[in-house]
């Protein structure tokens, strides 16, 4: 309909949604490490059960603050550009007019049993991979 301009419908919605979210993301997930850690133990012995619990609750985190966001974003993304001219503010205040505030929930659960294990799993591949790659190539 209006060709590669398309592409980039909804670019500036994901960047509300994904900057201050990954903000919060790897914070809560630092924080947690330093709670959850001995006060003497170094970075390097970070404990897998502490990796898995604070990766998976600051995705778990993220997920119910992005959510709202995300959908709004995909609403206005998969819709034609002359329903939302201001773009997702019009998305947000349609759903406010209507008293559908609910709708920017829909599907949370699935995604929250997600985000727990997918998290802690990918915080857990990074650390493994920081301490490969220290042992590796020590010097850098």
């Amino acid at each position: 309909m209006w060709g590669v301009a398309s592409l980039y419908q909804g670019t500036m919605a994901t960047l509300l949604r994904d900057i201050p979210t990954g903000g919060v993301y790897f914070f809560t997930y630092e924080w947690l490490l330093q709670v959850l850690s001995p006060k003497d133990k170094s970075h390097s012995s970070r404990e897998p059960w502490r990796i898995i619990f604070a990766g998976g609750t600051a995705g778990t985190l993220c997920v119910l603050i992005c959510f709202p966001f995300d959908t709004l974003k995909s609403i206005y993304q998969t819709s034609s550009k002359e329903c939302y001219p201001r773009g997702v503010r019009s998305v947000f205040s349609e759903i406010l007019q209507e008293g559908r505030m609910l709708t920017l929930y829909r599907g949370l659960t699935p995604f929250l049993i997600r985000a727990f294990p997918a998290n802690a799993a990918c915080f857990l591949g990074y650390e493994i991979t920081i301490k490969v790659l220290n042992y590796l190539f020590p010097a850098l």
